[in-house]
């Protein structure tokens, strides 16, 4: 074992914490200064902007609401993940940034309001589902 790392670093720390020994002074003082350098760089990471998967999680972790810039970026990385797990083609930004209803404010701070988008209209049994339930009751009258 010539390898090892002596006394008085993270390794040694390691090592001892592994072998379930007693941690001496010298250790646990390496330890306490490399722990609060991590911390430190950790804190003068920048965050990432409103937009990424990255963000999108940050918002949920924090219990945050998501944007409509954050709830796109992370519904693209899904839809990506599952496309590449198929092995399908990357779908573009686009096609999924459509079928996210836009709730971003328009006027004097309010809401826009958005109809509800059943996704599962793209399904044949939804679509003759829809088709007798509008052969009985007509069609569904437009909000105002």
């Amino acid at each position: 074992m010539s390898g090892l790392q002596p006394c008085g670093t993270e390794a040694a720390y390691c090592r001892h914490i592994r072998a379930k020994e007693p941690i001496d002074e010298a250790c646990r003082v390496a330890h306490n200064t490399y722990s609060s350098t991590r911390l430190q760089r950790k804190d003068a990471q920048e965050l990432a902007p409103c937009g990424t998967p990255a963000a999108a999680r940050r918002h949920k972790r924090r219990g945050e609401p998501l944007d409509y810039a954050c709830r796109v970026a992370e519904s693209y990385r899904e839809a990506v993940r599952r496309a590449r797990s198929k092995g399908l083609p990357v779908p573009g930004i686009g096609a999924v940034a459509d079928r996210i209803p836009d709730t971003r404010a328009v006027r004097n701070g309010l809401p826009q309001p958005v109809g509800y988008v059943w996704r599962a209209r793209t399904y044949p049994w939804a679509q003759r589902a829809i088709a007798r339930a509008e052969a009985i009751h007509g069609q569904p009258e437009e909000a105002a």
